[in-house]
């Protein structure tokens, strides 16, 4: 990969915290002001980053970027096109919490690039200016805003009950979500924690770093697996399905994979712009990873079993089972 390709992206990733520095945790910063082509609500905060990444990328030319509020941005002839989240973790950064961050992948020019195509990263905290940088087949580093290296120890543990993990919530329906989750949540809800930081890749940095055993994420293979679960989705994704997006986990991803853990190996494209909040190409069906739960394992089987029928059976909104359409 072109070295100036990878200085660009630690450029850009430096821009937008730059940018939205003052805005943290300020009221301004909440106020809604648009939508993304995903369906997710663009924030003040949002905006300025976005203007922040395309001013930079102008200038620099014959570059492309895939961006949370744009979509596919061509410009010149793109030597490679990047993969932006400006602020992941937008209600985090909005509130003023250290989850917010700046997450840039890079892949070859092309819309059939996948997550597998993903070859450098950055992930960097808007509010402490910690960065991480992951390039594929060397590896993952990371170091504080004033230089200080930051040692990636993944965590060893493989005993669920003392797991100490995270995963994504932002408009998944909490019933849906929560039947699929509890034995996970509950098996170690005394010896590990559940923690909700908002951010995916926050989290997966904390992932590579130890302080996380994992990250978890269930919602897109929900609706796949639970199709009668989709008018819930898109009840509270105001008729967008939100879940995970490439943007959120493209450098991210390459960061724990760089610092020793692997993370989902079904490769997902990543479209001009998500159709219906869609995060690119449906997933193959596959194999569940080793040492994943069996909340994980079977989300149809737990899913449905909180599909249950009001007493004197059938109403409005439930399918000829009896499961509601809406959990």
């Amino acid at each position: 990969m072109d070295r100036r390709i990878e200085e660009l992206a630690l450029e850009v990733a430096e821009r937008v915290r730059a940018a939205v520095l003052p805005a943290l945790g300020t009221r301004d910063a909440r106020a809604r002001v648009g939508r993304a082509p995903g369906g997710d609500a663009t924030l003040a905060i949002d905006e300025l980053a976005e203007v922040a990444v395309e001013e930079a990328l102008r200038a620099a030319g014959d570059i492309g970027y895939y961006s949370e509020d744009r979509g596919l941005v061509r410009i010149g002839t793109p030597r490679a096109v990047l993969v932006i989240d400006p602020v992941d973790g937008t209600r985090p950064a909005a509130a003023g919490l250290e989850a917010g961050c700046v997450s840039i992948g890079v892949v070859p020019p092309s819309e059939e690039a996948t997550l597998g195509d993903v070859s450098f990263g950055v992930v960097q905290e808007l509010r402490s200016g910690h960065r991480f940088v992951a390039r594929r087949g060397v590896g993952a580093v990371a170091e504080t805003a004033d230089g200080t290296p930051v040692v990636l120890v993944p965590s060893a543990n493989t005993d669920l009950t003392a797991l100490f993990w995270t995963a994504g919530q932002r408009a998944r329906p909490l019933m849906a979500t929560s039947v699929v989750l509890e034995e996970l949540v509950d098996g170690s809800s005394l010896g590990g924690g559940y923690f909700d930081l908002g951010s995916a890749a926050f989290a997966l940095t904390r992932v590579a770093t130890g302080q996380l055993d994992a990250y978890v994420d269930v919602g897109r293979r929900i609706v796949d697996e639970v199709p009668v679960t989709e008018a819930a989705f898109r009840r509270v994704g105001d008729g967008a399905i939100c879940t995970n997006f490439p943007y959120d986990v493209a450098a991210g991803a390459l960061v724990v994979r760089g610092g020793g853990r692997r993370g989902d190996p079904r490769r997902r494209r990543m479209p001009r712009r998500p159709p219906g909040g869609r995060l690119g190409a449906r997933a193959r069906p596959g194999r569940a990873g080793r040492g994943e739960p069996r909340a994980a394992r079977a989300p149809a089987r737990r899913a449905r079993a909180g599909h249950r029928p009001p007493p004197g059976g059938r109403g409005r909104g439930q399918d000829a089972r009896g499961r509601t359409a809406e959990v």
